[in-house]
């Protein structure tokens, strides 16, 4: 018999401290809604795996090595079958080295503090459970944000209705994966339709029997977390808004676990569209609501005519797998000094990029090859398989169509961070544009998503 239980630890940091995810440092000012680490252990008596979800720019190796240390103190999961993986909101917490923003210690050591602790409660919380699994689809708020343009080359947001387009570069992913739980025994329950609220009373996602008919949820769809619903202050973006749908409809105890995807070059910005720039707190609210609109239906479905498992199997895998970073030149490192010699004190992105170069350049003389953790994990006939990078979305769709479970996640910026991996065309003499500019953020060869991707599928089939 599954048990499987939810729980989430709040990571919100008080206002002042850096908000990373720009070129330049800035403060967060105010909290528009709170950051959390929200855990779902499930245990079928011989095993037990625990996927996190958490609301971050990105997430360092150390960090999620602490808190796995600290669930397995607590409750006994071993840590190689904790996959946390970070939301990509761009108005979280100080946790990341990323351009002009720095990580604080004390930040990445309580947010390992409370990974520890929101898988140790999800794990007390357990209780028998029944798992459906299914899939729906949205492709009206995700957009690939590269372009091929009129001289023929590649390039990222060339701007609205850009004369110069010419097509998109890449994919998107419209996939909404969908694991639902419900009580187990409830069946009838779950099937029962459910109590319209009283006017003006609260619908507490209720069934005709008394009983909600969902625990909680994971939810996994590709976009990045851009869309700035926090403004200057701490959110966990667009997906903030799917949560509270979900909860909207079944309770707030329904607790709904996000995951992205292979997100690198996708966005909520349809540069192909003349209406205004998709930003801001309105159209944060819009993306989440019409994802999570798509994943009630997926659960709906899956109430009324979907399997329903008692007793699956579960196992974990994972592999570090090193990749060599590109080389930097004696002429790269001479070009970057030159430039922040001519422009002393500049604040602009070129000059963020020229300090970046000799970061890079000392940094590849101690560590050529950069670990990636590439784990596995199944759940019954659901496969997931995470990175650690800002993964390409090509990549992911060909793992998907690699894999041999029916269903299969890709989870993007998982147990640590290693940067952009885009693939060998933008890196090519043809490519261009933000995502394989020569950086910290991007640093690794041309087949390093060829080698994810490798490296995925056979840990996918190991499991199988």
């Amino acid at each position: 018999m599954l048990e499987v239980g939810f729980a989430r630890a709040n990571i919100t940091p008080p206002p002042g401290c850096n908000v990373p995810g720009g070129h330049f440092p800035r403060a967060g000012t105010h909290v528009h809604d709170d950051l959390y680490v929200t855990a779902m252990v499930v245990d079928n008596g011989d095993e037990r795996v625990a996927l996190v979800g958490l609301d971050g720019l990105s997430v360092k190796r150390s960090t999620v090595q602490a808190g796995r240390k600290l669930a397995q103190n607590l409750c006994g999961i071993k840590g190689e079958n904790i996959m946390v993986g970070a939301s990509h909101t761009h108005c979280g917490g100080p946790i990341c080295d990323c351009l002009g923003s720095r990580p604080e210690k004390w930040y990445c050591d309580f947010v390992g503090k409370q990974i520890g602790a929101a898988v140790s409660e999800a794990d007390r919380l357990k209780r028998p459970a029944m798992i459906a699994i299914g899939r729906g689809h949205e492709d009206t708020v995700a957009f690939n944000r590269r372009f091929v343009m009129a001289n023929g080359c590649e390039t990222t947001h060339p701007g609205k209705m850009n004369a110069d387009i010419r097509k998109i570069a890449g994919p998107i992913d419209p996939e909404v994966g969908v694991l639902a739980v419900f009580a187990a025994g409830e069946a009838e329950c779950a099937a029962a339709p459910r109590i319209r609220p009283r006017a003006g009373g609260p619908d507490t996602g209720a069934t005709a029997a008394g009983m909600r008919p969902l625990l909680g949820c994971l939810v996994n769809y590709t976009l990045h977390g851009t869309l700035g619903v926090g403004g200057t202050g701490y959110s966990a973006d667009w997906p903030y808004y799917l949560r509270e749908a979900i909860s909207g409809v079944y309770g707030a105890d329904a607790l709904t676990v996000f995951l992205n995807g292979a997100c690198g070059d996708v966005t909520q910005v349809d540069n192909q569209s003349p209406r205004p720039r998709e930003f801001g707190e309105a159209f944060g609210q819009y993306v989440g609501h019409t994802v999570a609109a798509e994943a009630v239906k997926v659960i709906e479905r899956l109430i009324v005519e979907g399997e329903k498992f008692v007793d699956m199997h579960l196992a974990a895998t994972s592999e570090l797998l090193p990749i060599p970073m590109r080389p930097v030149t004696p002429e790269m490192v001479a070009q970057a000094k030159k430039y922040l010699k001519e422009h002393k004190g500049e604040r602009s992105g070129d000059a963020v990029n020229a300090d970046d170069m000799l970061r890079l350049a000392e940094w590849i003389k101690t560590e050529p090859e950069v670990p990636a953790e590439i784990q596995a994990l199944r759940i019954g006939p659901l496969g997931l398989v995470s990175n650690p990078a800002e993964y390409f979305c090509c990549f992911g769709l060909d793992i998907k169509k690699r894999s041999p479970f029916d269903q299969t996640m890709v989870v993007e910026l998982a147990n640590g961070c290693i940067g952009y991996v885009p693939d060998e065309k933008a890196l090519g003499p043809k490519g261009g544009g933000y995502e394989p500019r020569h950086a910290c953020s991007s640093k690794l060869v041309p087949e390093a998503g060829k080698m994810i991707a490798k490296k995925s599928v056979e840990l996918l089939k190991k499991l199988a």
